[in-house]
């Protein structure tokens, strides 16, 4: 970002006056407004100095709990400041990188066609100049859909160096595509990949903030990167001590040849939109009968889908006849098999109250107050008595999704709050069912088991409200 922007931003945020601001960095008042309005630019050997003086009344001003929320807005990609110091270095940081680009576009560099990269080592550059460098991005192309493609560990295992600090923000609501490589075979090596992070609680948080896309990787190569599609390439490795390093390449050339190298690297795609998923199922309706045949295990439910709705009872969706006739017999096969079921206390209520019912990759159903009482008996009724002896009641704050876990797969669907969005994941790993309940044990999530008298009791006060 031009610096000029980056300075008027912080000093709105900080609250100090420009001539304040003007003395910190040794220049008059006229000289400050001179540079700000692009009429005058600092002499290269004053950048030392402005950004270190710029930096030090800033933080001065800035600092405090939780500041990063305020950056926020400028630095989508940030982390929480826990001192004055690590914020003081950060904007410094921020600030000769963006009077290096200026100096650059004033001389006619071009690091866009440069065939050399930029480098950076020790554990706080690395991760200040990850968030700097991908945030100038996002804050120069407002209007652009953004594509990521990531080996990083976001799912199993730890992320290198301090990288794990950083978050997210997407103020402007940015349409992002993030695309993530997954190597099932190193994480099933590992024992406790749900103890270390709950695959499926990641992907909920990161679904908030990019369209999320998972690709299958064999690659055993340790060598993290995240590239930005037209923009950069950020390749993360380690000095031979041990030192983490970040090299950033913004050669457009070779950036093209790398998104072809990730095209004939990367393996199946294992994400799937609506509209994509409602597609495979019209070549292969068998797709989802394959489903109940892999050895269903568990089903967590965490949004209201309705599994007893006839194919009649459907036609408020808009699906064609066959759709909804394989949906329902593919529901139906689900509450009949002998697998556990898990349902969220949320999603039961938000039925209870809104009447909304999801039939995934098909629509909505809005059931009117005196036939809600009746399709939570029916779903009592038709559960296998198997199932109903498995079931429990779970209380957490995933929402909108569901997991399917078989033998040797699992599937996770997701959809937003007005059924626009739906999205299916499949993990290729085996027994996961295993891992997710052992992990909502240990963080003592509440399970509470099925009983008959349980259940007629909550029927019976759903019923006194519509009464």
């Amino acid at each position: 970002m031009k610096t000029a922007f980056l300075i008027e931003e912080l000093i709105s945020i900080a609250g100090i006056t420009k001539k304040d601001f003007a003395a910190s960095v040794l220049l008059s008042p006229s000289g400050l407004s001179r540079f700000l309005s692009g009429q005058q630019a600092l002499d290269l050997r004053a950048h030392k100095r402005f950004s270190s003086g710029a930096a030090q009344i800033l933080t001065a001003a800035i600092f405090e709990p939780n500041c990063h929320l305020r950056l926020s807005g400028l630095f989508p990609f940030i982390y929480e400041f826990t001192s004055r110091n690590d914020l003081q270095i950060f904007l410094d940081c921020a600030i000769s990188y963006a009077l290096d680009d200026d100096f650059a576009a004033d001389y006619g560099i071009y690091p866009d066609y440069q065939e050399k990269e930029s480098f950076y080592y020790k554990q706080r550059q690395v991760l200040n100049m990850s968030c700097i460098i991908l945030s100038d991005f996002l804050q120069q192309g407002q209007d652009e859909a953004f594509e990521f493609y990531s080996t990083m560990p976001l799912l199993f295992g730890e992320l290198p160096y301090s990288l794990k600090r950083v978050l997210f923000n997407n103020p402007r609501q940015q349409k992002i595509y993030w695309h993530q490589s997954l190597n099932f075979e190193r994480a099933a090596l590992a024992d406790d990949y749900v103890q270390v992070n709950n695959p499926f609680g990641k992907i909920h948080q990161l679904e908030q903030s990019f369209d999320l896309y998972f690709w299958e990787s064999n690659s055993s190569d340790k060598q993290h990167y995240i590239l930005l599609k037209n923009h950069c390439l950020l390749v993360y490795s380690a000095l031979p001590d041990a030192a983490p390093t970040l090299k950033l390449i913004r050669n457009k050339n070779y950036l093209l040849r790398f998104l072809q190298f990730i095209d004939k690297s990367w393996g199946r795609k294992l994400s799937f939109n609506g509209e994509e998923a409602r597609q495979l199922l019209d070549q292969d309706p068998a797709l989802l009968t394959g489903l109940l045949d892999r050895g269903l295990q568990a089903v967590y439910n965490f949004v209201p889908v309705n599994y007893v709705l006839t194919a009649d009872e459907m036609a408020e969706t808009g699906a064609s006849p066959e759709e909804r006739e394989r949906m329902q017999s593919f529901l139906h096969g689900l509450i009949k098999s002998d697998a556990d079921f898990y349902y969220s206390s949320s999603a039961v209520s938000e039925f209870s109250r809104s009447g909304k019912a999801i039939v995934p990759l098909t629509g909505l159903v809005s059931i009117p107050e005196e036939k809600r009482v009746e399709l939570l008996q029916r779903l009592e009724n038709e559960v296998s008595p198997e199932m109903r002896r498995h079931s429990r009641l779970i209380y957490t704050s995933m929402s909108n999704a569901a997991i399917l876990c078989c033998q040797d797969m699992s599937l996770l669907y997701m959809i937003n709050q007005d059924g626009s969005s739906e999205k299916v994941h499949l993990f290729l790993m085996k027994n996961i069912a295993d891992y997710l309940e052992e992990d909502y044990r240990r963080k003592q999530f509440r399970l509470v088991d099925y009983s008959k008298s349980r259940w007629q009791a909550y029927l019976d006060e759903v019923s006194s409200r519509f009464s």
